[in-house]
């Protein structure tokens, strides 16, 4: 019998390159992480980045064909073009693509900021090499970066978005954001070597979040046409969970003792009158009765109210999220107070029109939260009363009744 003795070369214990890394396919972006890189480089003004972060969702480019892009490629006559064609390198097919009209509006800022051509080498024809340079230690630091952003658990679950035109796309099928690193090497579209200019690195190591905190002393509460009609129309919560919400709302407000303010919006209508348990809570609280106002903002004797409470930070809740919500908490913003919505005692059709006020909102500065993260940030801690907000929670979260019972229990 031959023995065979294993040879040293293969034993030297060099571990796998794709060791604890995942390859293959990586998870899609999905659209709230799309809207929230947005929301922040629109906040911080970033209008390089979201330019390149815009062209790439539209166009569905692999990251060095996008790096490769030209002024004269999106911008025609000084004004950014609705649709546009680029010839692609790894298969040298033409791929056209069409501008939506906030990416015109980046792109358009974006020439105009800088006031020179599209940061990008002269020519379409230069080397690979010279276009697409980004050290492997900056590059991480930039996914880092962009994982954060994303609000991804783990930067090694997804590369470098990138973005391409495949066959299913040039056949006119839906096209998906794929964050994976193009399959010719290049970084991706927001790992391009301009985000790591000097006066961009800012952005990347630091955040500029102002983190303001409710304060039970400059806080006021505003519950806005939760009628007995409208709140039919609500359809993004059940109906006891969504009259659990608001009435867990209205109990926070008078457990923090914080003015409130109650108004409807046409109530000898359609509308109906204010849930009477609202009245039942808050008896001596302002309460306007819009004649017809949408806005509730545009009702002189809201704003006097509003204005009366003396507070800076304007909790909002209401019926119907889009409007009524909305409305006011542009409004509010715009007049310089500070505004937070709950967002689980506002209801509304269904989710798209939800989401898509909660993103407009946001993207304005409106702090978007729940009852529950109301009622904590409020308190502060524990130790104030925990008997007192214990019961608070457990009157509306079922669940948490058991918990304080436990904590009783052992008292």
């Amino acid at each position: 019998m031959t023995t065979v003795t294993p040879n040293p070369q293969h034993t030297t214990g060099h571990s796998p390159w794709n060791k604890g890394h995942l390859i293959g396919p990586k998870p899609p972006l999905k659209l709230p992480e799309v809207w929230g890189i947005r929301i922040r480089l629109q906040l911080e003004s970033n209008t390089r980045q979201l330019a390149l972060f815009n062209l790439a969702i539209d166009s569905k480019l692999r990251g060095c064909d996008l790096m490769s892009l030209q002024v004269r490629d999106v911008v025609h006559g000084g004004r950014a073009v609705k649709r546009a064609a680029v010839i692609q390198e790894k298969t040298g097919r033409p791929a056209q693509f069409e501008l939506t009209p906030q990416t015109r509006q980046a792109v358009a800022a974006w020439v105009s900021e800088a006031r020179i051509c599209w940061p990008t080498r002269p020519s379409i024809s230069v080397p690979h090499t010279e276009r697409c340079v980004l050290p492997a230690s900056l590059r991480s630091e930039v996914r880092a970066s962009y994982t954060a952003q994303s609000g991804r658990r783990d930067a090694c679950s997804h590369g470098e978005p990138d973005i391409r035109q495949s066959s299913n796309a040039q056949a006119g099928c839906p096209r998906r954001v794929v964050a994976s690193a193009p399959s010719c090497g290049c970084p991706g579209p927001v790992l391009g070597p301009q985000l790591v200019s000097r006066e961009h690195r800012g952005f990347l190591m630091s955040n500029a979040f102002n983190y303001k905190r409710l304060d039970r002393n400059d806080a006021a509460l505003l519950l806005v046409d939760h009628q007995s009609g409208l709140i039919s129309l609500v359809q993004d919560f059940s109906p006891g969970e969504f009259k659990n919400n608001v009435l867990a709302t209205a109990a926070c407000g008078d457990y923090f003792g914080l003015p409130t303010i109650l108004t409807t919006s046409f109530e000898d209508g359609p509308n109906g009158p204010l849930v009477p348990e609202l009245k039942e809570t808050f008896p001596n609280a302002p309460y306007i009765a819009r004649p017809g106002n949408i806005n509730a903002w545009d009702n002189e004797d809201f704003v006097n109210a509003v204005k009366a409470t003396g507070k800076r930070q304007l909790i909002i809740a209401g019926v119907v999220t889009e409007v009524c919500v909305a409305f006011p908490a542009l409004s509010a913003l715009e007049e310089g107070y500070d505004v937070y919505v709950i967002t689980d005692a506002s209801g509304t059709f269904n989710q798209v029109t939800r989401d898509a006020a909660w993103y407009r909102m946001q993207q304005a500065g409106v702090q978007l939260m729940s009852w529950f993260a109301m009622a904590c940030e409020l308190h502060r801690d524990w130790r104030n009363d925990i008997e007192g907000l214990g019961q608070l929670f457990s009157d509306h979260i079922p669940n948490y009744r058991n918990l304080m019972t436990s904590y009783f229990a052992k008292g």
